[in-house]
């Protein structure tokens, strides 16, 4: 629709100033020096808003027309989620996850296998450890007869039921325990999955939250030169940790290198008790700190306005704490 109140040039310089206050709005700086990005979903309504403003008055200039849908790409792209999670960290939990799916099916498959032949001699060895742990107890000290004599009582109660089972019976006990195990692992496999699913999900941060923590953590990094120069020397002592130790053995006589010998460096075992420590570490982070970064990460990504104002709120709470203190 035609603007009948101002003329082609009155348009083109209300839109000018339209951009302007858009520009102005967004308050991110792009970490490429691109331009300004928006830092809240309020800055993308609000400039979305201008452009539609800037449409209505139909401008005529070309520059001003490719600038409206730069601004109009950049609202579209703010609330675009990509992942900002720890790759990583899926891949342990899924190799973990893995392995109880592999337990539970090669449970499954020993389970089929299973015969009478089998049970029987299995049945035959259980109720010998059994009566020998019974025998063993019946003349151990009464401290340690006390101790476990929860125990005493369960194993009586097993050595019973082996008595009155036959091999038959004893199958259908053993295939009965596997499948259960076999269902634990499936069950425990498929909560791992959904968890990591989940974590994924929670992880997709829409890219105005990314340009404006980038811009922050760059800063925080700045500031933290001597820290990663600390962090970065003790690693780079930590990979240059000989793995052998070489001699050279010289004659007496000419002193001249007649032959050389290599062994196994003792800080070779600091590197691999180092790895197995990192290694574990990661496996810590992947079972409890899965969980709790999904939830962090839900927060942060979709909550993000009342995690906000919660912040916010209790910022001005300890100000006035201080305050009144």
């Amino acid at each position: 629709m035609e603007n009948k109140e101002l003329g082609p040039d009155d348009v083109n310089k209300k839109v000018r100033e339209i951009l302007d206050a858009a520009f102005y709005t967004f308050s991110v700086e792009a970490m490429d020096d691109s331009g300004r990005q928006p830092g809240s979903r309020a800055e993308i309504e609000e400039v979305k808003k201008l452009m539609i403003q800037a449409r209505d008055l139909n401008p005529t200039d070309q520059e001003l027309i490719t600038e409206i849908e730069e601004y109009e790409a950049i609202c579209n792209e703010a609330y675009e989620r990509r992942f900002v999670g720890f790759k990583w960290l899926m891949i342990i939990a899924g190799l973990y996850a893995s392995f109880f799916f592999y337990n539970g099916c090669s449970t499954l498959k020993d389970r089929g296998e299973l015969t009478q032949e089998i049970a029987a001699t299995r049945l035959t060895d259980e109720l010998q450890r059994t009566d020998k742990y019974i025998a063993d107890m019946a003349v151990a000290p009464d401290s340690i007869q006390k101790a476990r004599k929860k125990y005493i009582k369960k194993q009586s109660k097993r050595a019973e039921e082996l008595t009155e089972m036959d091999a038959k019976d004893y199958l259908k006990e053993m295939k009965k325990k596997s499948r259960k195990r076999a269902m634990g692992d499936f069950r425990t496999s498929i909560f791992w999955f959904i968890l990591i699913a989940l974590y994924y999900k929670s992880t997709l941060a829409p890219v105005f939250l990314i340009n404006k923590r980038q811009r922050q953590m760059a800063l925080v990094m700045a500031s933290a030169g001597f820290l990663k120069k600390i962090v970065l020397f003790l690693a780079g002592l930590f990979l240059a940790l000989p793995v052998t130790d070489d001699y050279k053995i010289i004659s007496r006589s000419t002193g001249s290198v007649v032959g050389h010998t290599s062994e196994i460096s003792p800080l070779l075992m600091i590197k691999i008790f180092g790895l197995a420590i990192i290694a574990m570490f990661l496996l810590m982070m992947a079972l409890i700190g899965l969980p709790i970064l999904t939830i962090v990460g839900f927060l942060r990504n979709y909550k993000y306005e009342q995690v906000d104002s919660y912040f916010e709120k209790g910022v001005e709470k300890l100000k006035g704490y201080f305050k009144a203190a």
